[in-house]
């Protein structure tokens, strides 16, 4: 299992920094963006809009301050994170059964995380949910703690919330679970311990929402992580949420279909062997990540990173059963079993994983996403203006904020709000064309993408009606990235014909006149 648990690491490390330089995607473009703000001394929300809570970003800022404001150095970073989870997988796995569940939940977590199912490359919040959810748990684990410990949970559960909301299901799964471990204990006993790791919780919330305030960006915060975020929540219906379940539900499972198995075993195990393997914490824990993955009914694929380690503890609890028996034959069939299914996902993608160039492997995973092309559309950027000048971006890619290291002229980085059938979406378009016109960019990324936009089948249309007359009275082409559906993307940077023929998909630069 050691040996197993090594090869395994070894080699999705070698993956990672074979990889380091994938593009950004635009969730990472957006907490790279923010990150960089806040590392010039600006405080989220104010120059960058969303409904998320600001843990990630502070986060990225820590990781860029380490490793440098690039691709490579967020990576780098995330490779870190990644490895200390495995850590803490293998620690829940040893505390909670034996050395050899935790070894075999870690080797499964290794290769459940790097998978392109969940997005494995890609720096998203859901990894730092996980990494302070699983500090926080492992400090629950066990008979009695101290105090310290106790406080320290809930500040990390705390934190693990402030990385994005569904944080919060694992925070009430680790304050039941204090509770029913200190279940024994008397009442102003019991009632103490829970008010130290509620206050500790609190605290955290309390720190970054004074941080906030003190900023000046509260009531932008207030919105966006409370109001607009309700209405986003509660935006798709049973019957949508059931259908993008199973659309996503099966990528997911496909890509690792051997792990799963062995996971649904594992826990049918723990539930007869309830002595040893300790099935409530693992029951608990599986059904918290699902309501986590489940928060919205969006099931998007890197939402599912919440339930790897449940399913990478419940699969090394059946490969430590198999490792347990008396007969030689059974335990090296049971760890052949386990080898298999461990090595599965990583032998059906090898081309991916080790063969494909960064570029490629992004243009697998995201298709017809910009994700490539705003790196050189960032250079332009970049290289034809001021540090102090602004530009706007007209889509979803913040990417191109962060390559370019140029602000925005509008807080609105993505433009999916905008086109949503949604009551703030008229709002937040007039706010846009106010910030806009205000703020006078140098420059107007226009990227027409089908991902960039998701309009709406009814939408609010004033944006569209004002850019057309806007751009037309203020400004000239002078840039253009054709993205044909099939094809090789066409770089005019700058652009000489001023009136070029546009592929299905592209990107069009603009300079103030």
């Amino acid at each position: 299992m050691v040996v197993l648990f090594m090869l395994t690491c070894l080699t999705c490390i070698a993956i990672r920094i074979r990889l380091l330089n994938v593009p950004l995607e635009r969730d990472e473009g957006e907490y790279a963006y923010a990150g960089q703000l806040m590392l010039h001394g600006i405080a989220p929300y104010k120059l960058a809009y969303n409904m998320k809570f600001p843990g990630t970003y502070a986060f990225y800022a820590m990781i860029m301050s380490l490793f440098g404001q690039t691709t490579v150095g967020i990576h780098l970073g995330f490779l870190l994170v990644n490895l200390a989870t495995v850590v803490l997988v293998l620690v829940i796995g040893l505390r909670l059964v034996n050395w050899e569940t935790g070894l075999a939940a870690a080797t499964t977590y290794v290769v459940l995380a790097i998978n392109p199912a969940v997005l494995g490359l890609a720096a998203h919040a859901t990894h730092f949910v996980i990494l302070f959810t699983l500090v926080g748990l492992v400090l629950l684990l066990g008979d009695t703690s101290s105090l310290a410990s106790t406080f320290i949970s809930g500040l990390s559960l705390g934190v693990a919330t402030l990385m994005k909301q569904p944080g919060i299901i694992f925070l009430i799964f680790g304050f039941f679970w204090l509770l029913y471990r200190e279940r024994k204990q008397p009442l102003p006993r019991l009632s103490f311990i829970l008010a130290i790791f509620t206050f500790a919780a609190l605290l955290s919330l309390i720190t970054a929402i004074g941080a906030v305030w003190f900023a000046g960006s509260l009531g932008n915060c207030w919105f966006w992580c409370v109001q607009y975020a309700s209405v986003y929540g509660t935006s798709i219906s049973i019957k949508e949420g059931w259908d993008l379940f199973l659309s996503n539900i099966r990528v997911v499972f496909g890509e690792c279909w051997p792990i799963w198995l062995l996971s649904a075993a594992g826990l049918v195990i723990a539930l007869a062997k309830p002595d040893k393997f300790r099935p409530l914490f693992l029951v608990g824990l599986t059904i918290a990540s699902a309501l986590a993955v489940s928060m919205g009914s969006y099931f998007r694929p890197h939402y599912f990173v919440m339930l790897l380690p449940a399913l990478s503890l419940l699969a090394g609890v059946a490969a430590s059963y198999g490792a347990a028996t008396q007969q030689v034959i059974t335990r090296v069939i049971a760890l052949s079993i386990f080898a298999i299914a461990v090595v599965f996902p990583l032998a059906t993608r090898a081309e991916y994983f080790f063969r494909m160039s960064p570029l490629d492997a992004c243009r697998f995973r995201y298709g017809e996403n910009p994700f490539p092309e705003a790196i050189k559309v960032a250079d332009f950027l970049r290289e034809n203006s001021r540090p102090d000048e602004r530009v706007v971006v007209l889509g979803s890619e913040p990417e191109i904020y962060f390559y370019s290291r140029r602000q925005s002229a509008t807080g609105f980085i993505y433009m999916y709000p905008l086109a949503e059938q949604q009551r703030f979406a008229l709002r937040m378009q007039r706010q846009m064309i106010e910030e806009v016109e205000k703020n006078r960019p140098a420059f107007v990324v226009w990227v027409w993408t089908p991902m960039s936009w998701r309009v709406a089948a009814s939408y609010e249309r004033l944006l569209f009606q004002w850019v057309d007359q806007y751009l037309n009275d203020n400004y000239r082409p002078v840039g253009l990235v054709n993205m044909p559906s099939r094809g090789p993307t066409e770089y005019y940077l700058p652009m000489e014909n001023a009136e070029p023929q546009l592929a299905e998909n592209y990107i069009v630069i603009f300079q103030r006149r």
